[in-house]
């Protein structure tokens, strides 16, 4: 009875008979339900004879069923009316053989199917046995089955009922079913209904099997009948089942995306309306993998779908693997797909020696090469290895996958050079190696490390270094410039939560930057992180900010300062006591320039830095002009040697100003073209115009340098500026050219050092030493990024970020 309980829905268990849609006689009583046997029946009483039946042999064409309902204890009496204008009494027989009416029933004979049901009492009370009598003309007969049986008993004639099993035993039933009697026993027959309709007979073997459609059906609950026919004549009618229908047509489709790194498998599922899809799972040769949504709804290699399973190619090897994405409904309903992943793992190709980024001599020095390989496959692995065209012959050891191989580079050309390794295994699959070297006939530097690919150097003071890893988290590292080592590297804290985050600027182990996260309420904050990576919100401490944005921070010797464009103020934060200052410039000011300001910190005026602060701001009735505010006065002075003209941005050190003015003040604040260079003291005093065709300049450890050029006008209306020396202007104002190449690069200006790049016969990165007023190489390349603080100087090489620290 297990399976039997497994489908029994409640409520449906008191389904009566009338509910399975059979007929009723005259006097209300349930009809049993019609089988194949009686379909047609008419034809039975059909006579090739012209004589008059009998009423006997009327009788006998009634063709009588009696159906035994265990369930109900009710016995149903079902004929075909074939007697015209006479009357069926149906009869109780006791025990003794006496006869009691129970009901009488017209006869019409219609042809039509009549019936009685009778329950039987409780107890040993009624009847054991029923007859039908028709009478006609005051003559009697008796009904009879088609075995000619004329009494009916009203006991079970099975002694233990067998229970209705389906395959599959999965609730709600879908698609194709089989349907079969429990036990051992193969019946006469056994006819189905559902809701009443005969829906087949089941074969005549054990179990009387029948293979049914449930798609035929509609979505929900119905009854489900087994009508037994035994040999004797009798049926007995297996107690309803309620079953759950559930034919929706879910479907799942599947591909995937690449065969080695991440793989990916893409899995889409549809359904009918009003059935809730889950999420699809997947597994790979029987292991789970993790699914997510696909959202953007990405794809790869022409596959895609909503939802993404990420498959590491390594964790499962080379070879042809199985995946199988299986997806349920609300109802039930389950689909899966099979996909063969072919995973082509490349060999596993490994570089000892020499770095990426390396720096090596042409006089006298030896290119040596060394790694490993591995591969998931069988079979022989090479490996080959070129620096340029020329190739480098390895020695290779298969039983320990390593190989070792080396060239001079005695009289090699200087500059950049690409070494490239090269590995196959046996399906050929390749796995490469490039690596950028820098052939030098100048100084030979040992890197501090390697950044690794993708990242970027941020902000540099002389020994703090701030950069971008590859996985998007900002890094403070600190660096032993006497050993040329990494003393610490710490992750800033909160910094993978940052939207728009820029602007880097560190100073004595302090690394500030503005962005957004949660805790601003403003339109862009000011943060700062210590040395052990701790962050705080200086705008949410600042009593100055408003709702406007924090920006553009700038910090050395143990400041920093930054725009408020809410107030139209600036702010000046001492890093080691907390403290805020509040830089305004005049009243009449409506804008402030919110970027490329400048401080100065005076350590010479006592126990108090005087601090010096430039900036450039404009009124409303001029353009932007040029000032200075100092600590000692709290007040801004304004450096206006022209009235109308756009002065911008402005740069100071411990003597100097510097700034970039516009004759013709061009749309905005980001001009460009050439403009004119201009000169003072921080005091105002000493107004110089340096040049009038300046493009570029930087100010910084008592040198002002700059890259004068000239423009030529285009046919189509714009113009083309062309770099056509790089000048310096030393503290007695001494102007020294340093280069007249077209494509001179000024990179940086500290510690009286002035970093610029050449193409050319002299092509380069070099230095200008304003003590000595001499030109020394550095590099036979120019880095990609530089940075210097006094005269340190950091750049990086190379396709992984050689780290390179170097003082001058």
């Amino acid at each position: 009875m297990g399976f039997l309980k497994s489908f029994w829905i409640s409520g449906l268990i008191a389904v009566t008979l009338s509910g399975c849609g059979g007929s009723t006689n005259n006097n209300g009583n349930n009809a049993a339900l019609p089988t194949s046997s009686n379909t047609n029946s008419s034809s039975n009483t059909n006579s090739t004879s012209t004589s008059t039946p009998t009423l006997a042999s009327l009788a006998q064409s009634a063709k009588v069923q009696n159906v035994y309902v265990p369930s109900s204890k009710t016995q149903t009496l079902t004929w075909i009316d074939t007697v015209p204008a006479a009357a069926y009494q149906v009869q109780g027989v006791d025990t003794a053989g006496q006869t009691t009416t129970l009901q009488t029933i017209p006869a019409t004979g219609s042809q039509q199917s009549l019936s009685y049901t009778y329950s039987m009492p409780g107890g040993n009370a009624g009847y054991s046995t029923l007859q039908i009598s028709v009478t006609k003309n005051s003559q009697s007969s008796l009904l009879s089955s088609s075995s000619g049986t004329t009494r009916f008993s009203t006991s079970t004639p099975m002694t233990t009922l067998p229970n209705i099993q389906i395959l599959p035993a999965t609730s709600p039933l879908t698609g194709v079913v089989q349907l079969m009697l429990s036990g051992n026993t193969a019946y006469p027959k056994v006819d189905w209904f559902i809701d009443g309709t005969h829906i087949g007979s089941g074969n005549t073997s054990v179990g009387n099997l029948l293979n049914y459609d449930t798609s035929s059906l509609t979505n929900g609950l119905h009854a489900l009948i087994a009508q037994i026919s035994l040999s004797d004549g009798s049926q007995v009618q297996l107690p309803q089942l309620g079953i759950s229908i559930s034919n929706s047509h879910l479907s799942i489709s599947a591909c995937s995306a690449g065969s080695t790194g991440t793989i990916k498998i893409y899995a889409s599922a549809t359904d009918d309306p009003g059935y809730s899809i889950n999420p699809i799972s997947a597994t790979l040769d029987g292991t789970p993998l993790t699914g997510s949504p696909n959202s953007a709804y990405s794809m790869g290699m022409g596959c895609s779908g909503t939802e993404v399973f990420n498959v590491s190619s390594s964790q499962f090897g080379s070879g042809t693997h199985t995946a199988v994405l299986t997806v349920s409904d609300s109802n039930g309903n389950s689909k899966s797909q099979t996909l063969s992943i072919i995973i082509n793992n490349p060999p596993v190709l490994s570089l000892s020696s020499p770095m990426d980024g390396s720096i090596l001599s042409n006089n006298g020095s030896t290119l040596t090469v060394s790694g490993s390989v591995q591969s998931d496959r069988t079979g022989n692995i090479s490996v080959k290895a070129q620096l340029g065209t020329l190739p480098i012959l390895l020695n290779y050891s298969a039983n320990n996958s390593t190989f070792t191989g080396n060239t001079s580079l005695n009289y090699f050309a200087p500059g950049n050079y690409t070494l490239t390794i090269t590995a196959t295994d046996s399906a050929g699959i390749t796995s490469i190696i490039n690596q950028t070297l820098l052939i030098s006939n100048g100084p030979i530097y040992s890197p501090v490390t390697s950044l690794g690919s993708n990242t970027q150097m941020l902000a540099f003071d002389g020994t703090d270094l701030v950069y971008r890893a590859s996985d998007n988290s900002i890094h403070l590292m600190v660096l032993n410039t006497t050993k040329n080592s990494v003393s610490s590297d710490t992750v800033l804290q909160g910094t993978s939560s940052f939207s728009n985050v820029y602007n880097w600027t560190v100073t004595g182990g302090y690394t500030l930057a503005n962005g957004m996260r949660s805790d601003c309420k403003i339109g862009s904050c000011v943060y700062v992180w210590n040395a052990q990576g701790i962050i705080t919100n200086l705008s949410a401490l600042d009593p100055y900010a408003t709702a406007a944005n924090d920006e553009h921070p700038i910090a050395h010797d143990g400041y920093a300062v930054w725009s408020d464009t809410g107030t139209g103020n600036y702010t000046l934060y001492n890093l080691s006591t907390g403290s805020f200052t509040r830089i305004s410039p005049p009243q009449s000011i409506m804008y402030i320039g919110n970027w490329n300001f400048d401080f100065h910190v005076d350590n010479t005026q006592g126990n108090t830095p005087l601090i010096s602060f430039v900036s450039w701001d404009r009124a409303q009735t001029s353009e932007y002009d040029v000032f200075v505010w100092n600590s000692a006065t709290a007040t801004s002075t304004p450096i206006d040697p022209a009235p109308g003209m756009m002065n911008i941005y402005p740069k100071m050190d411990g003597s100097r100003i510097a700034w970039l003015q516009y004759t013709s003040p061009p749309t905005g604040v980001n001009p460009g073209g050439l403009g004119t260079l201009m000169s003072s003291s921080i005091d105002g005093s000493g107004l110089t115009t340096v040049s009038n065709d300046m493009s570029q300049f930087m100010l910084g450890g008592g040198v002002l340098a700059w890259l004068e050029g000239q423009t030529t006008n285009q046919a189509y209306g714009g113009t083309t500026t062309t770099i056509t020396s790089l000048k310096v202007s030393t503290t007695n104002g001494q102007s020294i050219t340093l280069s007249t190449q077209p494509a001179t690069q000024l990179l940086a200006t500290q510690g009286g050092f002035v970093i610029y790049g050449q193409s050319g016969s002299s092509s380069g990165l070099w230095d200008w030493n304003s003590s000595t007023q001499s030109s020394a190489l550095i590099l036979n390349t120019i880095p990609g990024t530089i940075m210097m603080q006094n005269n340190t100087l950091a750049f990086t090489l190379g396709n992984s970020n050689a780290l390179y620290v170097i003082t001058l």
